[in-house]
């Protein structure tokens, strides 16, 4: 691990001017993997996690609520794994996981700090405050994967539920929870859906997957999910499915979508000022990366050419899209 300066600025003008402010954070260096969690909507918080020498008991984090024009130190009694998430519906509540796989909650933005669970790998915020996150039972995170429980807590960790066993993985989109399920009779994999926080679960209509593929919630709102399933072998796309509003039954959007790895890069996105429009890429069969667009909701994708009149890169194997 290396340890360094970094420097911190600020803009008022939307990136026009930025000023210095290091000296607010007493020129800390700052994990860049962690980055800013900036928090939601208007609220004005910020949180960034700092490097602390290694014979540290706790890590380091700077609180702003006050859009980074003032930062207030705060020691942890844990080491951060991940960046500091916020509750959707109140910005004072914050989740961390610890690098010895405890679940942390904060009620007042970060000033004190409360482990609520052991063993937890992977946790996420849910509506109300509800936070869901899988645990194992055994030995880890890697040994129990697909094994895991998926537990639920409505009351920051005050009483808990199990709402799902045999768990590979989890997501959240929407209104939709989302649990990866291990087959009982082999090693595949297949996607299980509810809409009332893991009270009740149906299958849903997508292909299982083997242990080498994986799934990805591409997009979804209230009334649909786009669902990215990869293909066998080492191909670097999968298909798009869509969903109807239950999240059950879903149909092929898109084939030889471009997606080369679980929490990998993909070029999937929702254009949010025009309602339905999404826009990616696709994997031809010569190799070549092609930009694709659907104006409903992936019904219909079509290519996106180049503007006319403009020149693409000398690397293209089609010059016109």
């Amino acid at each position: 691990m290396t340890f360094g300066q970094s420097k911190l600025y600020r803009s008022e003008d939307y990136g026009k001017n930025f000023k210095d402010i290091t000296n607010l954070i007493n020129n800390t260096f700052i994990r860049t993997e962690f980055g800013m969690a900036i928090g939601p909507e208007n609220s004005g918080k910020v949180v960034l996690t700092a490097e602390v020498s290694g014979g540290s008991r706790g890590g380091r984090i700077f609180r702003s609520s006050d859009f980074a024009k003032n930062f207030v130190q705060t020691d942890l009694p844990f080491h951060p794994l991940t960046q500091m998430m916020y509750s959707p519906q109140n910005s004072d509540c914050l989740l961390a996981l610890s690098t010895e796989n405890g679940l942390w909650v904060s009620k007042n933005f970060g000033g004190k700090w409360e482990e609520i669970h052991k063993a937890v790998c992977l946790a996420k915020w849910g509506s109300d405050n509800t936070i869901f996150f899988t645990t194992y039972a055994n030995g880890s995170c890697k040994a129990d994967l697909g094994a895991l429980e998926l537990w639920r807590t409505s009351d920051l960790g005050k009483s808990f539920k199990t709402i799902g066993v045999k768990i590979y993985s989890f997501g959240l989109g929407g209104r939709f929870l989302f649990a990866s399920v291990m087959a009982d009779k082999d090693t595949t994999r297949r996607i299980h859906v509810s809409t009332d926080q893991g009270d009740t679960w149906s299958m849903a209509q997508l292909p299982s997957v083997g242990q080498e593929q994986f799934y990805s919630i591409l997009a979804a709102n209230d009334d649909m999910v786009f669902m990215h399933v990869d293909e066998p072998g080492d191909t670097g796309f999968g298909t798009i499915f869509t969903s109807d509003d239950r999240g059950i039954v879903y149909s092929k959007s898109l084939d030889r979508h471009l997606y080369t790895t679980t929490g990998g890069e993909t070029d999937f996105t929702n254009v949010t000022s025009l309602r339905g429009v999404y826009i990616t890429s696709v994997l031809s069969e010569d190799n070549s990366i092609q930009t694709m667009i659907t104006f409903d909701q992936g019904g219909r994708w079509t290519h996106l050419r180049k503007p006319e009149n403009s020149e693409c890169d000398a690397t293209a194997k089609n010059k016109n899209e």
